[in-house]
């Protein structure tokens, strides 16, 4: 067995015993926006995280100037990692609509546009003690989805996290495990 696929075995295994925590997470939009003349590219963001007493956190984020979609997807990754440690959780499985973000740290790519994201991404990830992030189909974020559109209609820097579940996202997508 070669050496990728045996680390990807030791990772789902290992994958069985974190999910104590479930974070349904970069699920995000990008716009352009105008600031005076000039274009700028927001970007926007939205994440639950279920817990094992059946209740959510759930928050979402507005951050101006991001070069490309796929710095966007970074941001919301990054994000979601930062108030997780904040709150105390070190042993999480995350899951990104984003195939190409997973990809890309999976393989331990190094893309010299994304060098201080991934700076970031791998110095939060050291103080995990048991970390993993999978691809989810967009049908199955369709949580932190709506917590993204609601973040972009807002169309301003901002970041927020709470505990009660907004109106409307207790259990939108039938499909989705509760």
């Amino acid at each position: 067995m070669s050496r990728k696929k045996l680390q990807r075995k030791e990772r789902r295994e290992s994958e069985h015993h974190q999910r104590r925590i479930r974070w349904g997470c970069t699920n995000r939009d990008v716009k352009w926006m105008h600031l005076g003349r000039h274009p700028i590219l927001l970007s926007v963001g939205g994440f639950v995280m279920d817990q094992e007493d059946e209740s959510s956190i759930s928050g979402s984020f507005g951050r101006n100037q991001v070069l490309y979609p796929l710095h966007a997807e970074f941001q919301a990754l990054l994000s979601a990692m930062g108030n997780s440690l904040r709150m105390g959780h070190e042993s999480m499985h995350f899951e990104s609509d984003s195939l190409q973000i997973v990809k890309l740290i999976e393989e331990e790519e190094f893309w010299p546009a994304l060098a201080s994201e991934l700076d970031e991404f791998f110095h939060l990830r050291s103080f995990f003690t048991l970390f993993s992030l999978s691809f989810i189909y967009r049908d199955f974020n369709s949580r932190a989805d709506l917590l993204a559109k609601g973040a972009r209609a807002k169309g301003y820097e901002f970041s927020h996290v709470n505990t009660l579940v907004p109106p409307g996202l207790a259990q939108t997508n039938p499909l989705e495990p509760a």
